[in-house]
């Protein structure tokens, strides 16, 4: 029988399991992590971390359109979402 030991285990691989099992990794400790999908959890992949990317492009959109109004020159093209979600995908995947 094959056994291992850890120091910690933590379960589902979110954002907060990992900064856990990150530090206990800093101090030396062995940590293994359970996770049945993606790891970073739903937060990191399809929730929280997306969300403020798309709501941060929303608003430089908003801030540009709204720019002139306060004296600042400034025009705003058309969007490439194409180019917007490949960025967000590639920020997303290293977490």
């Amino acid at each position: 029988m094959n056994t291992q030991h850890y120091d910690l285990i933590t379960i589902k691989g979110g954002s907060g399991s990992l900064a856990v099992a990150e530090q206990a990794a800093l101090f030396g400790k062995k940590v293994a992590d359970i996770e049945s999908r993606h790891i970073g959890g739903t937060c990191a992949n399809n929730g929280c971390v997306p969300k403020k990317v798309m709501w941060y492009a929303a608003n430089l959109a908003h801030a540009i359109d709204d720019a002139n109004d306060f004296g600042i020159p400034a025009t705003r093209g058309e969007t490439d979402w194409q180019k917007l979600v490949t960025s967000r995908e590639q920020y997303i995947s290293p977490l």
